[in-house]
């Protein structure tokens, strides 16, 4: 289901990664509908691993978030750090480009050090009219020598169930995960904490209750309520 808050945990475990020196990759596939743009992507993540952009990246709230805002920037959700998309863009211009999908994975794990490389594919469902790309991340997680691990989240349930069906890119070696519910009593304290702390506002149990009454404790419907 959409707004339960896959791609923030996906987000974060990438960013503790990161911090151990793993080269990420964080793909938005709505994004990224076309082959060709599915390459780019990876290739510019790529570039933005390199250590002068991610300490730049960190001092502005984490480098996964600042990777996956500012290549993934579109009009709906402009990036304010332009020069940072820009810098990666002119390194992009001045080496060779990809030319498959599985190049740019190989580029991807050859940039890895000994944590490896860990590529995140956002709402993957998306990857289904792409056979081609399909096919060589399948090829990759198949590989003995392969140093890069897939992570994928996906809002369509019939269509990520099909991910694991016979015949399905994770057929083999997928592992599913749901997320729990967000037990009441870590919403009880998260949002009374989080009003006192930033908000210099006290807000009792009963208050709480009632938003989560109103929301059903659905993470983003209850952030919406919270609001």
């Amino acid at each position: 289901p959409r707004r339960i808050g896959k791609s923030t945990v996906a987000l974060a475990a990438l960013e503790s990664m990161a911090q151990e020196g793993a080269v990420v990759c964080a793909i938005d596939c709505r994004e990224t509908t076309a082959v060709a743009a599915l390459i780019l992507e990876l290739d510019a993540q790529r570039v933005a691993n390199q250590p002068e952009f991610r300490r730049r990246a960190r001092g502005a709230g984490g480098f996964v978030m600042r990777l996956w805002r500012t290549l993934l920037a579109s009009e709906e959700h402009p990036d304010p750090d332009v020069n940072l998309a820009e810098a990666v863009a002119e390194q992009l211009i001045d080496s060779p480009g990809s030319k498959t999908v599985t190049e740019a994975l190989l580029r991807v794990e050859a940039s890895a050090g000994p944590r490896g490389a860990v590529v995140f594919f956002d709402e993957a469902h998306v990857l289904h009219p792409l056979p081609d790309a399909v096919q060589a991340v399948r090829a990759r997680m198949n590989a003995r020598d392969r140093a890069v691990t897939f992570l994928f989240a996906g809002s369509e349930e019939s269509m990520m169930e099909s991910l694991f069906a016979e015949g399905g890119l994770l057929e083999v070696q997928g592992q599913p995960f749901e997320l729990p519910d967000i037990p009441a009593q870590m919403w009880m304290e998260g949002l009374r904490s989080h009003c006192r702390d930033y908000l210099g506002v006290s807000v009792d149990r009963d208050a709480v209750g009632t938003m989560l009454e109103a929301s059903g404790g659905h993470p983003f419907r209850t952030m919406l309520v919270a609001n």
